[in-house]
Formats: C-alpha cells, sequence, structure tokens
C-alpha cells in the first residue's frame, strides 16, 4: 500500500499526507475513509476537524452510491454523517461546502430547494449526459403497418400478446429509443420475442447484450438469436480499460435491445459507450 501511495504522490508524498491524510480516501483506490481516518487520528487530528468532516460526508455518500443511489437527500447525508462521526451535525454545512467548491459534489435544488439532492460530481454529470443523449435519440420512426406486423410475428410464433403488450410494442416499434420497464411477469421477454421478429430485419442486423453472462443467455434462449454481454459487444479491452466500439466506431446494427439494462452502473452509459443505444433504423 506503501508503494500504491507514492506512485500517486512521488516525492510530495510525505507533505501531503501530513497537511491531510484524508486524501488518500479520495485518491488511492483500496484506502478509504475508515483506514484514513485511522490514519488521520494517530496523527492528533480531532474528531471535528474540518477536512475529517468533509472526508466523513464524501464517504457517507459514496456508500449511498455503491447501494444504487445517485445522491441523497441534504438532511439524510447530514444526519448520516454526524452519526458515523460522532459530530454536531452543523458541522456538516460548512464541509458540504467545502466540498462544492472542490468540485467534488453537486447540490441540486430542483428536487426540493428546502432540502437539495447531494451528488458525487461524476455521477450528476452522468445522469445529465444519459437524460440528454436518451432524448436526442428519440426521433419518431414512420409507421409502416406497425399493427400488423405485430399480429404476424406474434402468430407465426403462436403468441397471444395483451393489449398492454401490444400498446408497448408500438411505442417501442414507432421511437428511435424506447425504455421498457415491468416486474417479473409481465411479458417483458413475450414482447422482445415478438419485436425481433416483428421488425423485419436480418438476423445480422439484430443485436441484442445484457449486463451479465447469465442474462445474456436467458436472452438468446428466449429469441433463438445470439446474445452478448454489453462488455463483449462493445469489444471492451482489459488492457487499458477501454471500449472498441464508440462513436467513432459504432455497432453495425439497425436494432439494439439491452435486456436488464436497470443492472447497468451509471457511468458505464455516456461518453462514447452511448453508441450501443444506436436509433434504430429497420
Amino acid at each position: 500500500m506503501a508503494a500504491k501511495i507514492y506512485r500517486r504522490y512521488s516525492d510530495d508524498t510525505v507533505r501531503l499526507i501530513r497537511e491531510n491524510p484524508y486524501r488518500l480516501a479520495y485518491d488511492v483506490r483500496g484506502i478509504g475513509f475508515l483506514r484514513a481516518d485511522e490514519a488521520a487520528r494517530g496523527m492528533g487530528i480531532g474528531p471535528d476537524a474540518p477536512e475529517r468532516v468533509q472526508a466523513g460526508l464524501h464517504y457517507c455518500l459514496s456508500q449511498a452510491t455503491s447501494a444504487g443511489h445517485c445522491f441523497l437527500p441534504r438532511a439524510v447525508l447530514v444526519r448520516e454523517t454526524s452519526l458515523l462521526l460522532g459530530v454536531d451535525e452543523a458541522l456538516c454545512e460548512p464541509a458540504l461546502g467545502a466540498l462544492k467548491r472542490e468540485a467534488r459534489i453537486v447540490v441540486d435544488p430542483e428536487r426540493d430547494p428546502s432540502d437539495p439532492a447531494i451528488y458525487p460530481s461524476q455521477l450528476f454529470r452522468a445522469e445529465g449526459e444519459v437524460a440528454a443523449q436518451m432524448a436526442a435519440l428519440l426521433q419518431p420512426v414512420p409507421d409502416s403497418g406497425t399493427s400488423q406486423a405485430i399480429m404476424q410475428a406474434a402468430n407465426a410464433l403462436s403468441l397471444t400478446p395483451s393489449d398492454d403488450q401490444v400498446a408497448a410494442l408500438k411505442m417501442v416499434l414507432a421511437e428511435g429509443a424506447a425504455v421498457l420497464t415491468g416486474g417479473p411477469g409481465t411479458g417483458k421477454t413475450t414482447i422482445i420475442r415478438i419485436l425481433v421478429n416483428a421488425v423485419g430485419l436480418d438476423e445480422s442486423r439484430i443485436a441484442l447484450a445484457a449486463p451479465t453472462g447469465r442474462a445474456a443467455k436467458r436472452l438468446a434462449e428466449a429469441t433463438g438469436l445470439e446474445a452478448k454481454t454489453i462488455h463483449r459487444m462493445l469489444e471492451y479491452s482489459p488492457m487499458d480499460h477501454s471500449f472498441r466500439r464508440d462513436a467513432d466506431h459504432p455497432l453495425d446494427a439497425s436494432l439494439v435491445i439491452v435486456d436488464e439494462a436497470s443492472m447497468l452502473d451509471l457511468p458505464i452509459l455516456p461518453s462514447k459507450t452511448f453508441c450501443l443505444f444506436c436509433a434504430y433504423t429497420y
């Protein structure tokens, strides 16, 4: 761990850690707040030191994001940090201001001006980028006998879709991009089966993907087509942690379906990897 820290800070290691040992929790993977706090307390830094409160806020927010949240209401974040550190909640307000000035967090009042949402900066940017790029993909597709295509595909599969499923299929077929949600057993897989038949595309023009290998296997079994993990589809390179498929080298497909998309981590969606969700061109 000492070698990892030295690689990060080089000859400034001792000076920087003496100035603020909590920077280890921000800068060095594998050293979380609890370990940095232990070091700081050993150096004589008090329990109510501003840098400790800032690091505690950042830690509580990161724990929330690990649990699947994009933000925490300020009141919740302040309360949890106060309990974690054993300090008065009043100390958290100036610490939040410092984190905001350092661009580590974003305070978004749109949710509730009296209790704004506190985001990690990178998740706030990612959420905005995903929303903007999804909106850009919402280009209507000309209607070419949608209802007839749906029923013909359903009959070919010996399926009888419900009215809700037909409505969902019409929505998907009419938009350049669509998000389909529903609990277990509501017929999402049936909709996918009908969809890949209704579009009238050659199999080579349809790309199916899912976040995990197991989910991809289920998707392949349901549709009878090849399905890949998202990382495999985008040709992920573990050597440099990048995707070979990006905005400059998009997928060669006319219809892309991502099953279990709610399992995706938000940061994987924006920027160049968003080419996964190309517009339907059938």
